[in-house]
């Protein structure tokens, strides 16, 4: 497990669509509701900013609702992360456990390069 170390930016609240996919990125589907329709999360997206050249984009959610998505993976052998859209790049979940601390979930995710040209 490596550990990351940097400076994380959130942005702005919004809703994301949720797909389940392997750790490494090898496989993945959307989740679906029971009713076919696709299965959405509202989260505040941020950048970390893992060093000067290199950072990703991530989706914080509170803890009770990450358990019930990845819950619902678990089934599949694989893990939920946020999209945009069908065509945006991976993304991953920040946690946000009830007194405020946040980790990283596990998953695959494209680096960003040269992530502060995003911030400012």
């Amino acid at each position: 497990m490596a550990l990351l170390f940097g400076l994380s930016f959130n942005s702005f609240a919004d809703s994301a669509r949720v797909y389940c996919a392997t750790v490494d990125g090898s496989d993945w589907e959307w989740l679906y509701e029971q009713d076919g329709s696709d299965t959405e999360i509202s989260g505040e997206w941020g950048i970390h900013i893992v060093n000067a050249q290199v950072g990703f984009r991530y989706l914080t959610i509170p803890i009770q609702e990450y358990q019930y998505l990845q819950n619902r993976c678990d089934a599949m052998g694989m893990v939920a992360h946020p999209a945009e859209n069908a065509f945006s790049d991976w993304y991953i979940f920040q946690i946000q456990f009830v007194k405020g601390q946040t980790i990283f979930a596990p998953g695959y995710y494209s680096r960003l390069s040269h992530p502060f040209s995003g911030i400012m």
